[in-house]
């Protein structure tokens, strides 16, 4: 239906029934699916470039520093933005 799908490192495929690793059962595995929409990036400040000259190189040091915040758009006590599906054959 046009939703992409990412295949992560981080989903375990050793977990049982219930999704969870119990060390026993290790045929079953989970699926995210996340609403990329109720998430946003944020600026907590602007970017901002200093300068310096080194003299006794005859360079100019430039920095650039950036600060983000990624939040959820939505509130998540009475939102649903991800769901997980589990039980599903590795």
């Amino acid at each position: 239906d046009g939703s992409p799908i990412v295949v992560s490192e981080y989903i375990y495929d050793n977990l049982n029934a219930s999704g969870v690793y119990d060390g026993v059962t290790a045929t079953k595995t989970i699926m995210l699916a996340v609403n990329t929409a109720a998430f946003v990036i944020g600026d907590r400040r602007l970017v901002t470039v200093k300068t310096d000259e080194n003299i006794e190189t005859d360079q100019q040091l430039l920095v650039c520093t950036q600060r983000k915040d990624f939040k959820s758009f939505f509130d998540t006590d009475s939102e649903t933005v991800v769901g997980m599906g589990y039980n599903l054959t590795a």
